[in-house]
């Protein structure tokens, strides 16, 4: 059965409570005419903003326009990461800081090798 992005989105808000944080889900975040992203959580006083991508392939391109609306974000001083999953890759959530990106490209292997793991975020 194929799920579709806003499953994701849940499972992932789901996982993050468990972690202790508190997190929304941003419904409709692609449709707004003001830069926005999927989810938002906070933990320990801090605000971190979520852009959700899956795959089923090894490669996870991001849009131009939702790099541009990230760093728009991110000069508000929260942090940003990509949250990637490569389905049948690799089964965990991987978080990506937004900040070390330097193109528009996450690769399987630059998830495994820089992403952060849930529980170390």
């Amino acid at each position: 059965m194929k799920r579709n992005a806003s499953n994701y989105e849940r499972n992932l808000l789901r996982k993050l409570w468990d972690c202790g944080f508190v997190a929304f889900r941003i419904a409709g975040s692609g449709s707004s005419s003001y830069p926005s992203a999927d989810i938002i959580a906070i933990k320990n006083e801090k605000v971190y903003v979520f852009e959700v991508k899956t795959t089923r392939s090894e490669k996870i391109y991001i849009n131009p326009s939702q790099m541009w609306e990230l760093e728009r974000i991110r000069e508000s001083g929260v942090k940003i990461f990509i949250a990637v999953r490569f389905i049948n890759k690799l089964r965990e959530w991987r978080f990506i800081d937004f900040s070390i990106l330097e193109n528009n490209k996450i690769s399987l292997e630059f998830a495994k090798e820089r992403g952060i793991k849930l529980e170390d975020l």
